[in-house]
């Protein structure tokens, strides 16, 4: 197990010699754990590329560090890594950006909704060298707001940002690694990375249809209430970040922002 300090320097591991790095944040989710790892061994086993599994355990408060490490033992291509403070899903995403060696950064969510299972679809388009490939939920199991909330904000993407793509919001995307080097992220910029990584020149988008599952342990971290009332501001500011290249390559490493804490 790695425990990583709040330092905002984001680097990437330069020996890209992996397919691809399964970044998966975890906070409080002991549960899901013994039954994802098995899941997304099951998926990969007959994957002859190398890759690795990087689990970024977000100071939880219940036993997930432990389970992960005890998952994580037995396969020496499985990471644990640890950040001492809560820092939200883009804090997670930031240190796995420091340690990662794929050539592909492949995020997914802990908690049971995104399914290992189609980790193939995701390897397949990276065979061929896509830049970035979107994972479309089937079903959605969110409730109708959300729903309307996405599809407005997709709406929104298409026209302020001209992204071609179905949906910029899904958990579960492939995006390759050289275009989130020395990224600046401020908070809830996770939410974002498909369209940074088209603003700095990912071209080459696939999308591919995934399976949505209901969530089985606890509830989520985010309300729909809160989602709704902040999302216009963060959308606002974000769109702002972007079109005064905020985002764009440095000759310098950049210094992350995290703003505050995910909530």
């Amino acid at each position: 197990m790695i425990t990583i300090g709040t330092g905002s320097t984001v680097e990437k591991n330069d020996a890209q010699n992996l397919l691809f790095s399964l970044v998966i944040p975890l906070h409080n989710e002991e549960d899901s754990i013994p039954i994802l790892i098995p899941e997304i061994i099951e998926a990969t086993r007959t994957l002859s590329e190398p890759f690795e599994v990087l689990l970024v355990n977000d100071a939880s408060t219940d036993n997930t560090l432990a389970a992960a490490t005890k998952a994580a033992e037995p396969y020496p291509y499985i990471k644990v890594l640890s950040n001492p403070v809560r820092r939200g899903q883009t804090g997670c995403y930031l240190t796995a950006l420091r340690n990662l060696g794929g050539k592909y950064f492949l995020r997914m969510d802990g908690d049971l909704q995104d399914d290992p299972s189609d980790i193939p679809q995701f390897i397949k388009y990276m065979t061929e060298d896509a830049d970035l490939i979107m994972g479309i939920r089937s079903f959605r199991k969110n409730a109708t707001v959300m729903l309307l909330v996405s599809m407005t904000y997709d709406l929104f993407a298409a026209i302020a940002f001209n992204s071609p793509l179905h949906t910029n919001t899904s958990s579960f995307v492939a995006i390759k690694t050289q275009f989130l080097i020395h990224i600046p992220l401020v908070h809830k910029d996770h939410r974002y990375l498909p369209l940074i990584a088209m603003h700095r020149g990912a071209t080459k988008l696939r999308e591919i249809v995934v399976i949505n599952r209901p969530r089985r342990f606890g509830k989520s971290k985010y309300t729909d209430i809160k989602k709704v009332l902040w999302g216009i501001p963060e959308v606002i500011l974000f769109t702002l970040r972007l079109k005064t290249r905020f985002y764009a390559f440095r000759s310098n490493n950049n210094r992350s922002i995290l703003a505050k804490r995910e909530s």
